[in-house]
């Protein structure tokens, strides 16, 4: 971070654009998976503002890509409409379709965690559009796939979405991205809730954890076993549910996202409740509710989401930042 803020006051301009560009971008996967979102939309608008400022066309849409999904994660959503939208249209004009497609999906990331779903649907249809021209791209294919199906359970659509998440976590197996065939199979599962086939739901919410776990991905982990949990709640062997809930809430809690260890805590007590442990549930929901009432920045650090105690729940599945 010292390095790349530091590039644009060296009196070499040629050495800090390649300087600060080049930290810009491959710091950007590791501040989303350490949740530092303040340093990354830092790291994005100075690679933005090099880019504009030297003719770098390419350059500046990738940064404002990043931007956006930086801005997506602390829930300002004007701002990462407006960043993708911007992006997409500069790599339209450079006849750029991967990158344009990247941009377009990232967009409808935004749209629909907006709860702009209809128009989220539709970005996601047109970005695979940009892509089916090209062909080339599986990982994307993938990507866009994945978030189509979130979008579509978020409708409402969830036999639809049933099989947007498949083809995802297919796509991203066959490319060995465990990371996110992963996420792929949480939206699996909770499509699979949404229908009722609740078996096939525990099992990919199951598969899911063992991904994560073995990856060191402490919060996609804990949500898709927040989401087992409600699976094995619907499933009705309320009991089963215990184990995951609590591990859920203590990787969110050591995390510091309290809004999630909240959501967690409340189906928690629900289960405890219904399986006669009256007392514990009781200590689970006085704790959720004393997290839901503190401090308001709890609430703006999103991740992936915990599972609600209702059947369905909504989510985006990321693309990861590419840099041309």
């Amino acid at each position: 971070m010292a390095s790349a803020t530091a590039a644009p006051r060296l009196d070499h301009p040629a050495l800090a654009f390649s300087l600060a560009f080049s930290l810009a971008f491959s710091l950007a996967r590791y501040l989303e998976h350490r949740r530092r979102f303040d340093e990354w939309i830092t790291l994005s608008t100075l690679a933005r503002d090099i880019g504009r400022a030297n003719g770098d066309r390419s350059g500046e849409g990738t940064a404002l890509v990043n931007l956006g999904f930086a801005l997506g994660y602390l829930r300002a959503f004007d701002g990462a409409v407006a960043a993708h939208t911007e992006a997409a249209g500069i790599f339209r004009q450079l006849g750029d379709r991967g990158l344009e497609a990247l941009a377009v999906n990232r967009l409808g990331i935004a749209l629909q965690e907006a709860g702009r779903t209809e128009e989220a649907i539709d970005a996601y249809h047109r970005a695979a559009g940009v892509l089916d021209l090209l062909r080339d791209d599986p990982h994307l294919a993938a990507s866009i796939a994945g978030n189509l199906g979130a979008a579509l359970r978020q409708a409402g659509r969830y036999e639809e979405a049933v099989s947007a998440h498949s083809r995802a976590a297919e796509l991203f197996h066959r490319i060995d991205d465990q990371r996110e065939e992963g996420s792929a199979l949480t939206g699996l599962g909770a499509a699979l809730q949404c229908v009722g086939r609740y078996e096939e739901a525990i099992e990919a919410h199951s598969r899911a954890a063992r991904i994560h776990a073995r990856l060191d991905d402490p919060a996609r982990e804990a949500s898709a076993l927040a989401n087992l949990g409600t699976a094995w709640q619907l499933s009705g062997r309320t009991e089963k549910a215990v184990a995951p809930h609590t591990r859920a809430a203590g990787v969110f809690r050591e995390l510091g996202d309290g809004y999630r260890e909240a959501s967690v805590l409340t189906n928690l007590g629900d289960t405890l409740h219904q399986t006669g442990r009256t007392e514990e549930s009781v200590a689970a929901y006085a704790r959720a509710a004393a997290l839901f009432r503190g401090p308001a920045p709890d609430r703006t650090r999103r991740g992936p989401p915990a599972a609600s105690g209702r059947p369905c729940w909504s989510s985006a599945h990321t693309a990861r930042p590419s840099r041309p």
